[in-house]
């Protein structure tokens, strides 16, 4: 029983959703349930961290401007975080929205991320699908 409560915090920890109501000039739906950390930080400290700035990713579409209607798809990041908890390199490792400029903002709000410190003191490799779907209903 014991099991099933900590799995199910786990993965309610691992998803954050901010919806929108699909019309134009709205955020489209975020979600990542796809969180793989490698190294002395668990998943949760990770998801916690990203779940508090989680709009400033949203920020990036801004920049999209009138292709905000049709910016969907999945951007998969992956980021190293130093010893410091500071973000060392992030990388879009695969995109299909296909947008140059939103894809840079996503690594640089990210880059400018705080995580706690790794308990080794080794670096720690992150890897984050981001969803990001308009068709989603408001909730």
């Amino acid at each position: 029983m014991i099991i099933r409560i900590i799995a199910f915090l786990l993965v309610f920890a691992l998803t954050v959703s901010c919806t929108s109501s699909g019309q134009k000039g709205s955020k489209p739906e975020s979600t990542y349930d796809g969180l793989v950390v490698r190294g002395a930080l668990g998943n949760k400290a990770v998801a916690d961290t990203i779940a508090v700035d989680m709009n400033r990713i949203h920020g990036c579409y801004s920049l999209a401007g009138i292709e905000l209607a049709q910016l969907e798809g999945v951007v998969t990041v992956t980021w190293t975080i130093g010893a410091d908890g500071l973000v060392e390199q992030t990388d879009i490792k695969q995109s299909d929205i296909n947008n140059f400029e939103v894809e840079a903002c996503i690594v640089r709000e990210i880059s400018k991320l705080l995580f706690p410190e790794p308990k080794d003191g080794k670096p720690v490799e992150v890897m984050l699908p981001i969803r990001f779907d308009l068709d989603k209903p408001a909730r």
